[in-house]
């Protein structure tokens, strides 16, 4: 197919006209991805956040739409063969209400996947356990599956109640993942602390995996928090930072910018309990915020989601948490709000995990471990820094004394 001119609309507002061509996604994926060799802007306010910069409105489109799809790093898509069905693929997703329209006889509300149904084949091929079937498999390019992006296998279904649910996989590395984000939701219930996704177990392809229901609506999209990082241009202050120490800082100019409610305290309340968890993998693109798609306005923070990583107690792992958000967490260390579970709170995940049959009692007993571990080391940074903070008074008062 040659070069072919569409629009992408946000529901049902056009808000860019774009020509461009198919490409494949990767060397490895017979996938196509939309790539734009030209556009003009039809409604700024209601575009990607992403998509910004005038000038560079091409590059940027480009970069948005590939980071939107599926990655090309997963391995259940690396086939050639898989032979992709339909003629346009309009790329609709549960996460926000972009799309691409080939002409006006197309509709948000006859195609969407909020208020419509969608084949479940792609999943159920990317969930398959006959590795024969995959290489000849046939799957559709309108499927959410095609726009969920991150390294863990995963899939959308409809629930019996006809909310959509977001299934998701372990890795093969370590296996965990799943379990981590029932334990999480167990934990987070019980501290009472910020707004999180509840995650479910179920078996999908014959493996044990975790479910959640989108917290997306028709009228919403989730916007990561890389996406208004990268909207706002670094202010003086931040300029001069380093690497490590300018990302929080620049994130807070970012938030005053889009003035979005609720996002300074719920960050500060993210990193505690990710502390408390262990979680070591808290990235801007893995939270965010949520934004109305009528009016280009920000909401709210979007509720806590992806504790794959947490409960984890190997040392070799990259900690992207402690990464970005060091100086931030160090803050709330020296200010006491940081805190640790209380001896309650780590009795009830020891009876939380009780009821995991499939797992032994020794990895019961190393899970719940690592966490004691992890809040005995919360309590003594804390008691260290309340040490430090009395000899620090002290010989403020003797310089005092002296000076009369």
């Amino acid at each position: 197919m040659g070069e072919i001119e569409v629009t992408l609309m946000n529901k049902n507002t056009p808000v860019m006209l774009i020509s461009g061509t198919f490409e494949k996604l990767s060397e490895k994926t017979s996938l196509p991805v939309f790539v734009a060799k030209k556009v003009e802007v039809l409604n700024q306010n209601l575009l990607p956040i992403y998509i910004f910069r005038e000038g560079m409105y091409v590059k940027q489109f480009n970069e948005w739409m590939s980071k939107r799809l599926i990655s090309p790093k997963r391995k259940d898509i690396q086939i050639e063969t898989i032979e992709w069905k339909d003629n346009k693929a309009h790329y609709f997703s549960l996460s926000d209400q972009y799309w691409i329209r080939y002409d006006e006889t197309e509709k948000w509300d006859n195609l969407n996947f909020f208020t419509n149904n969608y084949p479940l084949l792609t999943g159920d091929t990317l969930f398959t356990k006959n590795e024969a079937a995959l290489k000849s498999a046939q799957m559709y390019y309108d499927t959410p599956d095609l726009v969920t992006n991150g390294l863990m296998k995963k899939r959308w279904k409809k629930d019996k109640k006809n909310f959509n649910i977001l299934i998701k996989h372990s890795s093969q590395q370590f296996k965990q993942e799943v379990l981590n984000e029932i334990l999480a939701s167990k934990l987070l219930s019980k501290l009472k602390i910020i707004n999180y996704v509840e995650y479910y177990m179920c078996i999908e392809g014959y493996d044990v995996c975790c479910y959640c229901r989108n917290f997306v609506t028709a009228d919403t999209e989730f916007v990561p928090a890389f996406h208004i990082y990268s909207a706002v241009p670094y202010g003086e202050k931040v300029k001069g930072m380093g690497e490590k120490e300018r990302t929080y800082s620049h994130l807070i100019e970012a938030i005053d910018h889009f003035k979005i409610p609720g996002a300074k305290d719920f960050i500060d309340k993210m990193l505690i309990v990710d502390q408390m968890m262990m979680n070591d993998d808290r990235h801007l693109g893995n939270f965010g915020f949520l934004r109305n798609v009528n009016t280009g306005e920000f909401i709210e923070p979007a509720p806590l989601f992806d504790f794959g990583n947490s409960f984890f107690s190997d040392n070799t792992r990259a900690n992207k948490t402690q990464h970005i958000f060091k100086d931030r967490i160090d803050y709330l260390f020296n200010n006491k709000a940081m805190q640790p579970l209380t001896n309650q709170q780590l009795i009830d995940f020891k009876n939380s995990i009780s009821d995991f049959s499939f797992l032994t009692d020794k990895e019961k007993n190393n899970i719940f471990d690592n966490l004691a571990r992890n809040n005995e080391m919360i309590k003594n940074r804390l008691l260290e820094n309340e040490v430090q903070h009395t000899h620090n008074k002290k010989n403020v008062n003797l310089s005092l004394e002296d000076s009369f």
